[in-house]
């Protein structure tokens, strides 16, 4: 993918696969925070998913953190590599938006996901 063919910023292709990245980061934490009731993975449990590195890896974590699993936010505290899992995301996912915001051709690309 580039900048389209009006545009005279090239896009880097490290540029596209930051968005890649930034979205199955975006994925992972979904899962997390979904209730499986409320994806359809209630019946396929975690094959739906197509990106087969992510359905393995979070497999184990899908709705863990859901409004309907945190009754309280002691889960938080009681399931160590979830939160662990949990945080690593949101940290990952703030690094990229921290390095995007002051750059217009990250920016761009962000912006125009082809």
């Amino acid at each position: 993918p580039s900048a389209s063919s009006g545009d005279s910023m090239k896009i880097p292709r490290e540029v596209f696969d930051e968005v890649w990245e930034y979205n199955r980061m975006l994925d992972r934490l979904s899962m997390m925070t979904t209730h499986p009731n409320r994806t359809g993975m209630q019946h396929t449990g975690a094959r739906h998913i197509s990106d087969s590195g992510t359905r393995e890896e979070m497999a184990e974590f899908i709705g863990v953190f859901s409004e309907e699993a945190l009754h309280d936010y002691q889960h938080f505290v009681e399931d160590e590599r979830a939160t662990q899992t949990f945080r690593q995301l949101l940290s990952g996912i703030q690094a990229v938006e921290l390095r995007v915001q002051d750059d217009p051709m990250r920016m761009r690309a962000f912006t125009f996901q082809e």
